[in-house]
């Protein structure tokens, strides 16, 4: 998830929420959290959500890559 390009830097209350451009194979728009001063509990949810994401992200990357091997494979056929 390195080298996202930042799309929109969202303030909202003592957060900010950097959205990128859509990965160009996952096409998931990865947002990152900032937050200035987090209580335990904030901070477990936003780990949670960034770990939901990267999942999302990987799960997709993986299975669009793998669609578009397996298309390219059958056009050639």
């Amino acid at each position: 998830m390195k080298g996202w390009l930042l799309h929109a830097r969202v303030q909202k209350g003592p957060c900010t929420m950097m959205v990128s451009t859509p990965h160009p194979i996952s096409n998931i728009r990865l947002v990152r959290y900032e937050g200035v001063a987090e209580s335990d509990a904030e901070k477990e949810y936003r780990s949670h959500r960034e770990r939901i994401q990267r999942w999302h992200h990987e799960f997709w990357a993986a299975n669009n890559t793998h669609f578009q091997q397996s298309k390219l494979q059958y056009e050639q056929n």
